[in-house]
């Protein structure tokens, strides 16, 4: 989340349906902090379920998805049948990856969406 909203972009968080409760204490510190209102969004339920509507959502356009086979198999078709950009870490058994240096360096790569701009001058 903090990599997303570091390059000026809007979150949706679909909390751990196991512990809700770390996500909901984090959007309570939001709150108190500098972060305008609307940029960090936490919507609990189902993750499937919440899933298939955001990925089907016209107004998303970058979808990360951690979970499992089916729901990354979902994901990859949806984003690439609409042309959205994604990513999806495939839990292995159910157990999540460690986040060390090289998963966070990762995550800044797929939040940050490089352009190129060409500005035509006259010499």
């Amino acid at each position: 989340m903090g990599a997303a909203v570091s390059r000026g972009n809007t979150v949706v968080m679909v909390p751990s349906e196991k512990h809700p409760f770390s996500a909901l204490q984090l959007i309570q510190v939001l709150e108190t902090s500098d972060i305008p209102a609307g940029v960090v969004n936490i919507v609990s339920g189902e993750r499937d379920h919440l899933t298939r509507h955001l990925a089907n959502h016209s107004v998303v356009q970058t979808l990360w998805y951690w979970g499992s086979r089916e729901g990354c198999q979902f994901v990859r078709y949806t984003c690439a049948r609409a042309g959205r950009r994604m990513w999806v870490n495939e839990s292995e058994g159910g157990a999540e990856r460690e986040w060390g240096y090289s998963r966070i360096e990762e995550s800044l790569q797929h939040s940050t969406q490089y352009k190129q701009v060409w500005i035509p001058s006259t010499v």
